[in-house]
């Protein structure tokens, strides 16, 4: 599963296409939640949360970024206005799937979370269930080493035994 994080503008286009995209070589994945950013509350003030999922139907890893563009001409005015440089590549990865789930309860962004809330995360989907908020979630590779850590401690077995 990649946490995939969305800006406001980008969340529209996604809404729009029903297609996610990556940078070129970025993980293939079965799902992708949404961690939504500048989102307002009852109250107006801003925060960010994990709001939705989508079950990946196919990927493109040379998807060409000229025709996402075309589609949504915002994003490239976007882009260029905001100094991104996302036009500057000629292909990136696009996930493509065939609806949007909103999460029974969104998981928020807390204040110590910090740059994690920033950058794409791989994780399963029974670390999402858990989460309250972000910071809860463990990642693929975090998961990998407790379980390393726990068969060298003698607390798991590869051996199953009748």
């Amino acid at each position: 599963m990649l946490i995939a994080s969305t800006l406001p503008i980008v969340w529209k286009a996604v809404n729009k296409t029903y297609i996610a995209t990556q940078k070129m070589n970025s993980a293939d994945a079965d799902y992708i939640v949404f961690f939504r950013v500048q989102l307002e509350d009852e109250n107006g003030k801003l925060y960010s949360a994990i709001t939705h999922i989508a079950k990946v139907k196919s990927c493109n890893n040379n998807a060409p970024l000229k025709d996402f563009f075309e589609k949504n001409r915002d994003l490239l005015e976007f882009s260029k206005e905001k100094g991104k440089g996302w036009e500057k590549h000629e292909y990136h990865k696009e996930y493509y799937f065939e609806e949007l789930k909103e999460l029974p309860k969104s998981i928020r962004c807390r204040k110590g979370d910090g740059k994690r809330c920033q950058v794409k995360l791989y994780t399963t989907l029974e670390e999402l269930n858990k989460a309250n908020y972000l910071g809860d979630i463990k990642t693929i590779s975090q998961l990998e080493k407790i379980t390393s850590d726990r068969r060298k401690n003698g607390e798991m077995s590869d051996n199953i035994s009748s």
